[in-house]
């Protein structure tokens, strides 16, 4: 049973996850998703060369997912414990505020690019769907599509229209006993569906990749009712193990990688997050991650129309190509980080005065 599992902490003993979890600004987490930004970065360009199985960047996603998940719902059940509720129109408007107005700067300036493949279903936030409807996918064969990278943002957003419903409209302890066998049984379902030779649905649709926004959620959840890593998790010999079993999962070829790769490397995943937040390292932790984890929501949306545009220059040199496609594409993120994000993540604070300072900065930085 679930309620046996997942009994209250023991007054006294400490339980660095939940520590981590309750500082004003979660360690680890903004470097975190800068790292995971850069992976993706490098695995699109180097994609050219066919070099990409040497960056995990199908894995990068599943970790994108599983620390939203674990954020924002962690962040959810705080309100609704310092406030008794989740007010859901005020997490809307966060969320609209913190995602929207980079999304539709990037989709506007894509005009300028011809046949921009699933121009409109992105807009619409739809990207995932074409994926199960005409079994496409947008990036492959060395064929960078400016929108591709918008079907992960389709799955988020429609998981945080319902989300915040369900989570207001149950217990935790209720949550728990469903959502883990969900994420389980969502995994199940992916495969099935890759097995019927549906890659790109089993890939990038909606309901086949629920499950590392599910595991996220169920840790907050876990965590928030006492919970506490096992001693093993925290081992250094753990965290080694899960990056090696990442790389792994991410070297065999492509339709294994988004088939069981995704699949099994949610786990490892999950305990690389549970260690970083635990016992906080260095490489996570210091101004360039911070930097790089500030503009990596710009990053993700940018670089492929850099890597677009860029591909039309000739290169003498593969190094120079390189170089000035991770170039620009920090450049980008980083004028849009400040000329657009900024303005909009004051305006969403400024917008919600009573929510406690000790939310600002988690939310700031990509949360509810």
């Amino acid at each position: 049973m679930v309620s046996e599992i997942y009994l209250p902490a023991v007054a006294g003993i400490r339980n660095p996850l939940h520590e981590g979890l309750n500082r004003r600004e979660i360690p680890s987490l903004s470097g975190l998703r800068g790292l995971a930004a850069v992976l993706v970065v490098f695995y699109h360009i180097f994609s050219k060369w066919k070099w990409e199985r040497w960056w995990p960047g199908d894995e990068s996603v599943v970790i994108f997912f599983e620390l939203s998940g674990l954020l924002i719902t962690w962040l959810l059940l705080r309100e609704r414990r310092e406030t008794g509720s989740i007010h859901l129109r005020q997490f809307y408007e966060r969320r609209a505020l913190r995602i929207f107005p980079a999304y539709y700067v990037l989709w506007f300036l894509c005009l300028v690019v011809p046949d921009a493949a699933a121009r409109w279903w992105s807009f619409f936030y739809l990207s995932d769907v074409i994926n199960a409807i005409r079994i496409w996918f947008p990036v492959m064969g060395g064929v960078v599509n400016v929108l591709g990278m918008t079907w992960s943002l389709s799955v988020e957003e429609k998981y945080y229209l319902l989300w915040p419903v369900i989570l207001r409209s149950l217990t935790p302890r209720k949550l728990l006993q469903w959502i883990v066998p969900l994420a389980v049984i969502d995994q199940a379902y992916h495969l099935l569906v890759f097995a019927a030779g549906h890659e790109s649905w089993a890939a990038f649709g909606f309901e086949t990749r629920l499950d590392g926004l599910l595991l996220g959620s169920a840790l907050a959840i876990a965590v928030h009712e006492g919970w506490k890593p096992f001693p093993w998790l925290l081992h250094p010999a753990t965290l080694v193990a899960s990056l090696v079993c990442v790389e792994a999962l991410a070297a065999p070829a492509w339709h294994f990688r988004l088939g069981w790769g995704v699949t099994l490397g949610a786990y490892p995943l999950l305990i690389i997050l549970i260690y970083v937040i635990s016992k906080p390292p260095r490489l996570l932790n210091n101004p360039v991650a911070k930097f790089f984890g500030n503009i990596s929501y710009s990053l993700y949306l940018y670089h492929l129309l850099v890597i677009y545009l860029l591909d039309s220059v000739h290169f003498t040199r593969m190094r120079w190509e390189v170089g000035s496609k991770i170039t620009l594409s920090v450049a980008a993120a980083t004028l849009s980080y400040y000329l657009v994000e900024q303005p909009f993540l004051r305006w969403k604070n400024r917008l919600h005065p009573r929510a406690k300072n000790t939310l600002h900065k988690a939310v700031a930085a990509g949360g509810a």
